[in-house]
């Protein structure tokens, strides 16, 4: 039986008839479309609400999610603790947030979220919050100059909330000051998509150095197949998986698809299955790549 984890990706729409853009993209993400006899995948996914809209309404997302989970029945299983990770299921689902946007009180909020099963944060997604910088923030993109300036006294609160709770930290999307003071101070941490800056140099990308220092803490990275982030040719993703091997990272790389995501990738990449026969190719480390790493990462890091 194929196994593989899937570290990141936008499972919340799950309804038989996928957006317009998935559709013209040819991407698979939906929970239906994960379900194959053959095979046990697990997801993270990930919850985010729009701009104009609030913490009740994150909420009532992840209630809605896990209940239309729960209606595939037994192949399908949330994951909050170890033994979840075990059995005859064929699809599990770890939660995490993208976004902390809308978690003003995070001494009651965080452990709110534990409750509904959440894992994990981004604390971070496409602008500065009072957490701290994002590598995807408007005023960056378009090259203006905006100062790195860290975790904020109350970003520094949120991560110790966080360790006291258990879940792990995300590290996508966070500005380099920023990263490198919260790895000092979480307990758990991940970057759960996220591509190469010594590859294709972007801010939103990390570097060698970096990732390192994520896997010497016990983190994982999940490689995604964003054209954007490794290049447009077909053989980009076997580039990143490449360079992660020649840097010793053999045990920290994974998978992060972003699928659901508006992300553009080569057309051969449609699901993260097609990232698996890719990592197939590096024989020696494909288990690495594939499973044991992320699979390791949660039987430390989830609850018993």
């Amino acid at each position: 039986m194929e196994k593989i984890i899937d570290l990141h990706n936008h499972l919340e729409t799950l309804h038989d008839i996928l957006s317009f853009r998935n559709k013209i993209q040819g991407h698979i993400y939906s929970l239906k479309g994960h379900i194959k006899p053959d095979a046990k995948v697990i997801l993270g996914v990930a919850f985010y609400v729009q701009p104009w809209q609030s913490y009740d309404d994150l909420v009532l997302q992840i209630k809605m999610f896990i209940k239309q989970m729960n209606d595939l029945g037994p192949d399908v299983r949330l994951i909050t603790k170890k033994a979840d990770l075990e059995g005859e299921y064929k699809v599990g689902c770890h939660l995490h947030i993208e976004s902390a946007r809308t978690l003003k009180d995070p001494e009651v909020q965080l452990p709110h979220l534990w409750e509904l099963g959440i894992r994990g944060i981004i604390p971070i997604h496409f602008v500065d919050n009072y957490i701290g910088n994002s590598s995807d923030d408007l005023w960056r993109r378009l090259k203006i100059k905006r100062k790195d300036s860290g975790l904020t006294a109350e970003g520094k609160k949120f991560i110790q909330i966080m360790n006291e709770l258990g879940m792990w930290v995300d590290l996508s999307h966070t500005m380099d000051t920023t990263a490198n003071e919260i790895l000092d101070i979480a307990n758990e941490v991940m970057v759960s998509h996220v591509a190469i800056r010594d590859n294709v140099f972007r801010m939103r990308n990390k570097s060698i150095n970096f990732l390192k220092n994520v896997a010497d803490k016990g983190g994982i990275f999940g490689l995604t197949p964003w054209q954007h982030l490794i290049g447009n040719e077909k053989e980009g993703y076997d580039k990143v998986i490449q360079l992660s091997l020649d840097y010793d990272l053999k045990h920290a790389v994974c998978i992060g698809t972003d699928l659901g995501a508006p992300i553009k990738t080569h057309k051969t990449i449609k699901s993260v299955f097609d990232l698996g026969k890719i990592a197939d190719k590096y024989s020696e480390h494909a288990e690495n790549i594939k499973w044991n790493n992320a699979f390791d990462y949660f039987q430390r890091v989830l609850p018993d």
